[in-house]
């Protein structure tokens, strides 16, 4: 059997590259080592005990993952982990070019995300997790088959292919189709979601536990507001774990059958939740310049470290912890550390 030590993916959208870096970032285990490389936008270093891996995001839109294990060992559990949390985010690695082994694809024999419920379920999204400004949104929709049947019809989708405007045209409609119980959206401000973010590092914890802490917190105030049903649908990359955890102290999840997937935004109450949660985004952050005055752009692009610039210039540090999750490595560029 020949070993895979090279992967390649394709990222043309600036949102399929974030969600890539944020699922990257989330994993585990020691934070990944940043460095700059030319042609790249994001090189991350990965290092656990003997094992090395490097993954590189070049500005063409190619993602790389390679095997850095030194006197060229064969790639294990890190390389493995690296491979399947990317493509749980962006889909199979392309095929190698030429003679060699193709870099293994994900199965495609599991559940379909679209279907892996029929009856009644919740989904789950979130927005805001790769943007530097804004907050961290998680919203969480009950479906039945009939109000399922609706919201296909209306064109819901995963937000991420969708316009800001069909967001808000959307986001208005899928609160009237699910009933005013069968929708919750939860909105963690800058402030709330620094302090949180450190509590959790302190704790060992990764982003995706935080990420988890948000899912659950929209679960549980649906499970509040009387919806009735055992199914829940997330993204794969949400601590499940923690999840579950947090719902059995409140004593909501005896016979919870929580189900994580890749790509799940593919399920129609999934892409409701990402409609809420971003179009709950997108107006905070609109809202919010025009407070300020500035437009705060979305991502983590050098317009944003130029805009975080002139805030911290203008009115000081102690004002950009309220506006920009403080742990991206834009606040090392924007304070110049």
């Amino acid at each position: 059997m020949t070993t895979t030590t090279f992967g390649k993916w394709r990222l043309d959208q600036p949102a399929a590259r974030a969600r890539v870096e944020a699922a990257l970032r989330g994993l585990d285990g020691p934070l990944p080592t940043e460095r700059s490389e030319a042609n790249c936008s994001l090189r991350l270093d990965f290092a656990r005990g003997s094992e090395r891996a490097i993954v590189r995001q070049f500005t063409n839109g190619t993602l790389t993952l390679q095997n850095a294990n030194p006197n060229g060992a064969a790639p294990a559990a890190l390389f493995d982990q690296l491979r399947a949390c990317i493509e749980a985010a962006a889909g199979p690695a392309a095929p190698a070019a030429g003679p060699g082994p193709a870099p293994a694809r994900a199965a495609s024999n599991g559940p379909d995300p679209a279907t892996v419920f029929s009856t009644t379920w919740i989904g789950t999204d979130e927005a805001g997790k790769g943007d530097y400004f804004g907050p961290l949104v998680s919203a969480a929709v009950f479906v039945e088959a009939r109000s399922a049947a609706i919201l296909r019809e209306l064109g819901v989708r995963d937000s991420k292919t969708l316009t800001d405007g069909r967001i808000r045209q959307l986001a208005r409609t899928i609160p009237q189709t699910v009933g005013p119980t069968g929708s919750v959206v939860v909105r963690i401000l800058p402030e709330r979601y620094n302090r949180l973010y450190d509590e959790f590092r302190r704790e060992g914890k990764s982003l995706n536990t935080l990420l988890a802490w948000a899912h659950a917190r929209a679960i549980e105030d649906l499970l509040a507001a009387g919806v009735e049903t055992d199914n829940v649908l997330v993204d794969r990359f949400t601590d499940v774990a923690y999840i579950r955890a947090r719902l059995l102290r409140q004593s909501r999840a005896r016979t919870l059958n929580l189900v994580a997937l890749p790509r799940a935004e593919a399920n129609v109450a999934v892409a409701a939740a990402s409609i809420l949660a971003r179009a709950s985004f997108v107006d905070w952050i609109e809202r919010s310049s025009r407070e300020l005055g500035v437009t705060l752009p979305k991502g983590a692009s050098d317009a944003v470290v130029q805009t975080a610039r002139r805030i911290v210039a203008q009115r000081g540090q102690d004002r950009l912890a309220t506006l920009a999750k403080l742990h991206f490595k834009t606040t090392a560029d924007v304070l110049g550390r």
